[in-house]
This record gives C-alpha cells, structure tokens and sequence, in this order.
C-alpha cells in the first residue's frame, strides 16, 4: 500500500487484550489513499459490530480522532482513546476552558483544548499505550507478508489481496501459538515420565 496519493491503504484493527494469548488482526478494510483515515473509522467499527468483534474501547491514532468519531463511537457503545492533534495547543498557563459564551473561539476549540488537556494526563498514557502494538502487525504485514508493493491492480483485487495476506498472518499467528502449546505440553510431559 502506498501513502497519501494513488494508490490504496488499509485500514486494520487487531486484538489487543492481556488475556488474548494470540493478537490477530480482526479487520482490514482497503481504502483510496486520498481518502481521510478519520471518515474510514465507523466503516471499520460498524463491521466489527457486524461480525461480532466490537470493542468496548477502540484505541487509535491521531488521524482517527475528533469529536464527530468519538460521538458516534460512543453511539456505538463504544470508547475512541486517540489523542488530539498537536496543533492549536493552548499555551501554557492559560486558564481554559472559558465559557463558551465569553470565548470568541466559541466551543470547537474548547473542546480541542480539553482533549489535549485529557491526553496529557499520565492515565491516558497508560491507556493509550497498547495502540504501539498496531506497528509491529504493519511492519510483520508490509515486511513478511509483501502487503505494501501488491501485485494486483484495481479495488476489488486489492482487497482480495489484502484478505488473503492478513488471513496468512492470523494463521500463521495461530498455528505459532498451537505450536508452542505442543512443545510446552510435551515438555511437561517428558519432566513427568522422568520424575517416574
């Protein structure tokens, strides 16, 4: 996939819970590179309701966020932890936020100000620090998996191409984990006929 431009990206959400034993990638949707990643967010929470796999919590990227994609998240039942965009930042010192009646910048920038506030907070850090592992799937994707140069042309067999190679990864995810459940199970095996 390439970036923004021609060409297509996909869109990925993956697992990440501690009592997961395996993470795999629970959905990839391929869209325009022109497109903006924010309006591809409720296309993927809305199929990951579809197939049974909606989050309680959806942590994403600073493309993802935004009061209109946490609003219909949170219709969703579901809570978007993005962090907000850098720019615009308060500075510091400046007793935000004003009343909306009294700000000249009204709401809108209000409201930018306090999700930066949020996500300066230590507890956010915490919250939001699972979205890293998002990186490692890229790079297993793009590097083991040939998922940046595909060799097909066109939309629909982009996305067949895309299918196919995150299903391969999901595999390979789970067959690694069954493995090393085999080598652990024998192993324990061989301790207790030792022990005999």
């Amino acid at each position: 996939m390439k970036a923004k431009g021609k060409g297509y990206e996909a869109q990925i959400a993956e697992s990440c819970v501690e009592s997961n034993p395996v993470e795999l990638i629970t959905e990839v949707q391929v869209t325009p590179s022109s497109g903006s990643d924010s309006a591809a967010l409720m296309p993927v929470l809305e199929s990951l309701e579809k197939s049974g796999h909606k989050p309680e919590e959806l942590i994403a990227d600073t493309n993802y966020s935004g009061a209109k994609n946490a609003s219909e998240a949170a219709g969703h039942g579901v809570n978007l932890c993005a962090p907000a965009p850098a720019r615009g930042k308060p500075l510091p010192g400046v007793n935000y936020p004003v009343p909306a009646d009294k700000c000249p910048a009204q709401r809108k920038e209000a409201g930018e100000w306090l999700k930066y506030r949020e996500a300066q907070q230590p507890e956010f850090g915490e919250q939001y620090a699972p979205r890293a592992g998002i990186e490692g799937t890229n790079s297993e994707l793009k590097r083991r998996h040939g998922f940046r140069k595909l060799r097909v042309r066109g939309g629909e067999r982009v996305k067949l191409a895309a299918y196919f190679k995150v299903t391969a990864c999901n595999l390979k995810r789970a067959l690694g984990y069954w493995n090393l459940q085999r080598l652990k199970s024998i192993q324990a095996v061989e301790g207790a006929v030792a022990w005999v």
